[in-house]
């Protein structure tokens, strides 16, 4: 199982370290898995192509069910929380 460091909103597309198995998947699933880290980190400004990676990837979850998942990510935050969603 191979792995990547990643931080999609300073070196986005790049890893920052890899271990020595690690295998790039295809460019799109690669550039979704980076947006829904930052989904899961509860950030709220994506564009249009980051957004319909995301809503793709959890195609299989309500926008109801994803909107209060990240509501509750959200409030755990101890960062300013200014940002609209």
């Amino acid at each position: 199982l191979g792995l990547a460091l990643r931080a999609p909103t300073v070196f986005e597309g790049q890893a920052l370290d890899t271990s020595a198995d690690y295998v790039a998947g295809p460019a799109y699933q690669v550039f979704a898995a980076e947006h829904l880290c930052r989904f899961a980190n509860s950030e709220a400004s994506f564009n249009a192509r980051e957004l319909c990676a995301v809503d793709l990837c959890l195609a299989n979850s309500s926008h109801d069910e994803r909107h209060a998942w990240w509501e509750q990510v959200k409030r755990c935050r101890r960062r300013p929380q200014g940002r609209p969603v």
